[in-house]
């Protein structure tokens, strides 16, 4: 009789654990294209591409990371790996999309984009192109000066 409880709890136990790791991964899984993000009466999806020109400084991660916090980034040794500061962003409608300012963008990789993830240290830049906001990446099409 105590092994038939023992087995019955031991089951019990599992279906709920199951289930309860079924309901939390369907519900993230769910929440990546209901999650939105607020501010100045803005709203996006987070899984949206946004095409955008953008302004801000091409700041290294690693350099700003150890000024800033004391990290132990090592650039000299390594290389910069820069990321643009956003200062603004524009839609194709030129209407401004305040709740990117002050995020850190990183760059998609291509042939539009690589002087300006190891080079261009601070400097300010204009850029024209997608951001992923669920990556916060930056795809560059066309820079400005």
């Amino acid at each position: 009789m105590k092994h038939k409880i023992f087995l019955t709890t031991k089951l019990l136990l599992t279906l709920i654990l199951f289930l309860v790791l079924t309901v939390t991964t369907y519900s993230q899984d769910a929440s990546i294209d209901k999650v939105e993000i607020k501010k100045d009466n803005q709203e996006i999806a987070v899984n949206d591409v946004v095409s955008v020109m953008v302004e801000g400084t091409n700041i290294c991660l690693g350099c700003t990371l150890k000024h800033d916090k004391g990290a132990s980034a090592q650039c000299k040794i390594y290389g910069h790996r820069h990321t643009l500061k956003v200062e603004k962003a524009y839609d194709g409608n030129g209407e401004e999309l305040n709740y990117m300012a002050g995020w850190i963008l990183h760059y998609l990789e291509n042939d539009n984009s690589e002087e300006y993830i190891t080079g261009h240290h601070n400097d300010e830049l204009k850029i024209k192109g997608k951001v992923y906001t669920n990556a916060r990446t930056l795809e560059v099409e066309e820079v400005k000066s």
